[in-house]
């Protein structure tokens, strides 16, 4: 059977910045992998996606962005990385 897991970026912001910093990509790979290993998976795919912050992703709707040529308007968005995977008989 076929499952799939998001791995969004972890928030690292220090207590008092004046904004929000997240894992780098590279980091939030190396827990992918971790996961493959732990769990000793077979994998699928595994995809980035550039979803709206604090949505489901499950329900993706664009319809709140709104691209004016040098910046866009609307949901900030975030890189999430999907696993697609199955259990090793």
């Amino acid at each position: 059977m076929i499952a799939v897991r998001d791995f969004v970026p972890a928030d690292r912001t220090p207590m008092l910045a004046m904004s929000r910093r997240y894992e780098s990509v590279a980091d939030m790979l190396a827990r992918v992998n971790a996961f493959i290993h732990e769990q000793d998976l077979d994998v699928v795919n595994i995809e980035t996606l550039l979803l709206p912050v604090n949505t489901d992703a499950t329900r993706f709707d664009d319809s709140t962005q709104l691209d004016l040529g040098l910046f866009e308007v609307g949901a900030k968005r975030q890189q999430v990385v999907r696993l697609w995977y199955r259990k090793k008989d």
